[in-house]
């Protein structure tokens, strides 16, 4: 079993080479096997699914899946059990939680939920109903993000070296979560059918010894969202089964010590940044990085030093192959161009680009005037352009909730 890594900096030539290996293992292997794909999210699926067709012709039998779902079908093919658990869902911990906060909430730790419940029975019910919503989306995230946090409540401990202004809000969730997920707790008693991701493959993979390889092979394409429990399931996964993983990585550059503004602020108040060498240690100057690298590249940036993570411990455990596509971008003229030619070589901008239409920047008073300007916009390429389809415009906000009335 291995784990492969692919790094590029476009997706085509990604998708070509995923498309590439599961030719390749339909027509070696079993022809009746269905790959199985995880992609982020329902745009990007349709995407593959169209490139694949270009390109390979027919793809038929294959399986997509989203991050957690491919994680528990791909743990579901280690499971030999004869009934699977069941996704654990928000609502059932929010209402588990509800039960547990309409009890007495006068024990020890409970103090801060008993102070914010506290008022009007109206009020009361209102504000349970929106803590344990929070509380249970929050508990289901600590399991990825927080996973010394949730070692510690699981057995009822505090958290080391916790704040000190924060130790009666810590001991609040401590002991809910405790009562939830302890062993003794709430959901593993009322509801053993449903377990967490985390649950779910620590059961799996603890029984499991390394005889127990299954021949199968799962495909990661330009997945985001990944913890470092999404990096140490994988490694464990890379240990019974193949795994490839296609990332996009848009700096062809070491860029993982690149910080954010806020970053920036945060060191600036320090009053200096240290930098490490063979002649020791000295004050960081500015280098100058590329603006857009540092103002959007974090999810990015965390993303790649996973998955370097990831390779640096899978040497101890499993193969782990790592190949970086050609890091070349399509010579284009105009200003888009450019700016994909510097971000891929970590460049900072020169002054010197001449501005045309490829980037747009309109200055707006409000949502409802920007959708206005997205309107004119798209007429207007449509009038321009005759081969252009509604189906090659792609119209991206940051909460569609807010602006779907519009």
């Amino acid at each position: 079993m291995a784990i492969e890594l692919h790094f590029g900096p476009v997706l085509e030539p990604l998708a070509d080479r995923l498309g590439a290996a599961i030719v390749d293992r339909q027509q070696t292997g079993d022809p009746f096997e269905s790959p199985l794909i995880i992609t982020p999210n329902s745009m990007t699926q349709r995407w593959l699914e169209a490139h694949l067709s270009e390109r390979c012709g027919v793809v038929a039998n294959v399986t997509y899946r989203y991050l957690e779902d491919g994680l528990r079908e791909a743990l579901g093919t280690l499971d030999h059990s004869a009934q699977p658990p069941e996704v654990l869902p928000t609502e059932l911990v929010a209402e588990a939680l509800s039960a547990i906060l309409s009890a007495d909430l006068s024990r020890d730790g409970l103090a801060p939920i008993k102070e914010y419940l506290a008022g009007a029975p109206a009020s009361v019910a209102r504000r349970r109903r929106q803590l344990c919503d929070q509380l249970a989306r929050l508990f289901l995230e600590y399991e990825y993000h927080r996973e010394d946090w949730v070692r510690h409540w699981e057995m009822g401990v505090p958290i080391p070296r916790f704040p000190a202004e924060d130790a009666s809000r810590e001991a609040a969730q401590r002991t809910l979560f405790h009562d939830l997920f302890g062993r003794e707790g709430l959901m593993p008693q009322a509801f053993p059918a449903h377990r967490t991701l985390r649950h779910y493959a620590t059961d799996v993979l603890s029984s499991l010894t390394l005889d127990k390889a299954t021949g199968k092979h799962a495909y990661l394409f330009a997945v985001g969202g990944v913890s470092s429990f999404h990096r140490d399931l994988l490694l464990r996964l890379g240990q019974f089964m193949d795994l490839s993983l296609y990332q996009l990585n848009l700096c062809s550059e070491f860029w993982e010590d690149i910080s954010t503004p806020r970053e920036d602020r945060w060191l600036r108040t320090r009053g200096w940044q240290l930098n490490e060498s063979d002649e020791g240690a000295e004050i960081a100057a500015d280098p100058g990085d590329n603006v857009l690298l540092k103002q959007f590249g974090k999810a990015g940036r965390e993303m790649i030093r996973l998955l370097s993570d990831l390779e640096e411990r899978a040497l101890d455990h499993v193969p782990c192959e790592v190949q970086l596509l050609d890091d070349s971008v399509p010579r284009e003229a105009g200003l888009l161009a450019t700016l994909q030619q510097q971000i891929l070589t970590r460049a900072a901008p020169d002054g010197h680009t001449s501005r045309d239409d490829s980037i747009t920047v309109s200055a707006c008073q409000g949502i409802h005037r920007e959708v206005e300007c997205v309107q004119q916009a798209i007429l207007l390429a449509l009038g321009q352009d005759t081969s252009l389809e509604l189906t090659d415009i792609a119209v991206l906000v940051p909460n569609i909730d807010q602006y779907w009335p519009v």
